[in-house]
């Protein structure tokens, strides 16, 4: 439908997601397990994995804790 190459993974912070609902919602709904983020934008590969994790955690991060 949309073709190839029409979206990339990106670090969380730089997407379309709004992750603050998102864990609005888990809680919400009682959810209490586990969720995993994966790193997979290739912006932050090699030489910017570090980099594109500390992007993720600052923006996880937070939420995370007041879940």
């Amino acid at each position: 439908m949309h073709g190839r190459g029409w979206w990339r993974f990106v670090i969380p912070g730089l997407g379309l997601l709004d992750w603050g609902a998102i864990f609005a919602a888990l809680k919400a709904a009682g959810y209490q397990g586990d969720v995993a983020v994966e790193h997979e934008d290739s912006a932050y590969l090699g030489e910017r994995w570090n980099e594109g994790l500390t992007i993720g955690l600052k923006t996880l991060r937070p939420l995370v804790a007041a879940y």
